[in-house]
Order: structure tokens, then C-alpha cells, then sequence
């Protein structure tokens, strides 16, 4: 799918929260936060690459290795709220991707900030690959989509 027929963008991924999510203050739990991003992330993939972690591994013997992740948090996310999470991608390598997600609390707050890079790699020959051409317009197409929202949204304020 090309950014232009996606129905979204950013593309956003809406993730309720439950009982199980949440810490002894009642919030959810810091390492929860990972699994979001990914859910999200891995979601953007399906969509757009038309494909998953789980099929790359198993089946095209190739994955994408996480190494970097980075977040900033700005406000309690609880079951009373659902979460926004927009993907969007900061950096498109030669092998590697940075995707960026925002978590915003009931599609407002601004909740957390989360970056990661994954890098593609060949289990076969045990090293890095290369993002396919295909692949790649795929991404540009959407991240330059999405910057281009990004700006709109900074000049209305």
C-alpha cells in the first residue's frame, strides 16, 4: 500500500487499556510502553509492507533487530484512558529504519514519546540487508506524507 491510500496519516493505532497494563501507583507500567510502540509499529508494517516480524522471521529468514530505543514520557496513561499511538519514521537507512511513535492519552494528551531503530538482517548469511527498493519507496512515499502533516499541524498550531 502507498502512503497516498492509507486512510490515515500518520497511520494511528488505537489500543485500549487494561487492568493488566497497570503498576502498584495505579498507571501503566514503564516496560508496557515497549510493547506499544512495537504493536504500533508492527501494525504500520502490516498496512503498508504488507508483512510482520513474525513472517519475516519465519518464513523470508530475515528480521529487523532492535539497536536503539530511546522514550520521553509527559503524562499518566490509566484503563480510564485509550491510547492514540502515531507511527511515523524519523530516519530511513541503507539497512536500518528509526521509527518514531507518539502515545497520545484519549487521542489529546500527549503521553510518551518513543523511538527505535531496527536494523534489517539476513539470518542465512548472518548479516546486515539492505531495505528493498520496494520497500523503500514505500517509506519514503509515507514519511514524506507524514512531514508534510507535521508542518501543517505546526503552522495552525
Amino acid at each position: 500500500m502507498s502512503a497516498d491510500q492509507a486512510p490515515e496519516i500518520p497511520f494511528t493505532y488505537r489500543r485500549e487499556i487494561f487492568w493488566g497494563d497497570t503498576d502498584a501507583a495505579r498507571i501503566v507500567y514503564t516496560g508496557r510502553f515497549v510493547d506499544y510502540m512495537f504493536e504500533a509499529a508492527e501494525s504500520w508494517m502490516r498496512a503498508y509492507i504488507g508483512t510482520d516480524w513474525f513472517t519475516q522471521t519465519v518464513d523470508e529468514e530475515r528480521g529487523g533487530p532492535i539497536a536503539h530505543m530511546e522514550f520521553d514520557f509527559f503524562a499518566r496513561v490509566s484503563p480510564r484512558d485509550t491510547l492514540s499511538l502515531e507511527v511515523l519514521l524519523d530516519r530511513i537507512g541503507d539497512a536500518s529504519l528509526t521509527f518514531q511513535v507518539d502515545g497520545y492519552a484519549n487521542g489529546e494528551i500527549l503521553a510518551f514519546t518513543g523511538q527505535f531503530v531496527t536494523v534489517g538482517f539476513d539470518y542465512k548469511a548472518k548479516a546486515k540487508l539492505a531495505i528493498s527498493p520496494e520497500r523503500r519507496a514505500i517509506m519514503e512515499s509515507y514519511k514524506a506524507a507524514c512531514d508534510e502533516v507535521i508542518k501543517q499541524r505546526s503552522e495552525t498550531g
